[in-house]
């Protein structure tokens, strides 16, 4: 019994380690493709701005071509404008510089259109005089660089989320398949222990008798075995949280609380204590007609195998788990599994 219930609770650790693994998978999975989903958007977008301003360009060529040399008084007011565009550039540049330092490829493409222009100015006369078309042209070609340089760094990035998602899929698969055996394990482990618990009841004779109400008669009105206890896992064949594929079985009722006490549900004589380890004990308490509690993952055990106990009396103290204590807790008549819940006081 003592090996058989220890690798009940490491196979129920290792589940539940391998849950939390499987959940904290599932969840990078979603962020990621959300991530991955959001960078093709964006790609989709930056491409057809990319071919927009291409064919910006070619209209202003062509514009410029045909257009025939002009040699005017407006030689300061399209400096302004060139002098506006220059400062425009430079702050932007002195901007991105301070904020993306390592990308030095963008921000020499940005340094050297603004000198471009500076020498543009510089040697701009009456006989070179530039036009808005010229100006805009000279900008439609920056911005045309810049989203280049946005399209290529947003490709990396989704081949980069594209080996993470690949990779991220293995684990989740490995990790689901490592969820899906120890399950298996757990069931295989949980039929030879109901098959030991029923021979030592039925090798047991049933001859105690608490003199008061049967706990038959008190179905539905039995003190739950922790105070102020809810439910953690219910009874059952049911789904598992992380996967519904995934059926779980439970032979009892998984209750916590923040009061580590463990009480008796009901008058009895224990018959068994179960030292697994110094943290993990099991208590097994006989009763009238045949009846049998089980209360496992104890930490300790005040009372020793031959002891009554009455209803309410503290027999031990439950594990911790993250904030709260738990108790496993199994109710049996002879070789019958009975679901505890049915059996508690307000269920």
């Amino acid at each position: 019994m003592n090996e058989l219930e220890s690798q009940r609770l490491k196979i129920i650790q290792d589940i539940d380690k391998t849950s939390l693994e499987l959940s904290q998978y599932n969840t990078d999975k979603v962020n990621n493709i959300s991530r991955y989903n959001a960078l093709e958007t964006q790609l989709s977008n930056t491409q057809a701005l990319y071919k927009n301003l291409e064919k910006e360009i070619k209209l202003l060529s062509a514009q410029k071509d045909d257009a025939p040399h002009q040699i005017s008084d407006q030689l300061e007011k399209k400096k302004k404008v060139i002098n506006e565009l220059i400062k425009k550039m430079m702050q932007e540049t002195f901007q991105k510089s301070l904020t993306q330092p390592d990308n030095i490829k963008a921000n020499a493409i940005r340094k050297s259109y603004v000198n471009q222009l500076i020498n543009y100015r510089k040697n701009l006369s009456e006989d070179t005089i530039v036009s808005q078309e010229d100006s805009l042209l000279i900008a439609n070609k920056f911005n045309l660089a810049n989203e280049k340089i946005r399209i290529d760094s947003i490709i990396l990035e989704i081949k980069e989320l594209d080996a993470i998602l690949k990779n991220q899929m293995t684990s989740s698969q490995k990790a689901q398949a490592t969820l899906e055996q120890k399950l298996i394990e757990r069931s295989v482990l949980k039929n030879k222990i109901e098959a030991l618990l029923n021979n030592t009841v039925l090798s047991t004779p049933n001859t105690y008798s608490s003199g008061s109400k049967s706990i038959i008669d008190r179905q539905g009105f039995l003190t739950w075995p922790m105070n102020d206890g809810t439910i953690k896992l219910r009874y059952g064949q049911q789904r598992h949280p992380d996967d519904e594929k995934v059926i779980f079985v439970n032979s009892g009722i998984d209750i916590s609380s923040y009061d580590e006490q463990v009480l008796s549900i009901h008058p009895g004589i224990i018959k068994r204590v179960t030292n697994i380890s110094p943290s993990n004990i099991t208590i097994i308490i006989q009763h009238e007609n045949n009846f049998y509690t089980v209360y496992s993952n104890l930490a300790k055990a005040y009372l020793a195998e031959g002891t009554n106990v009455t209803n309410s009396e503290v027999i031990g103290v439950a594990n911790k788990v993250d904030d709260k204590h738990v108790l496993h807790f199994e109710l049996w008549q002879g070789k019958e599994n009975l679901n505890p819940y049915q059996w508690l006081k307000n269920n």
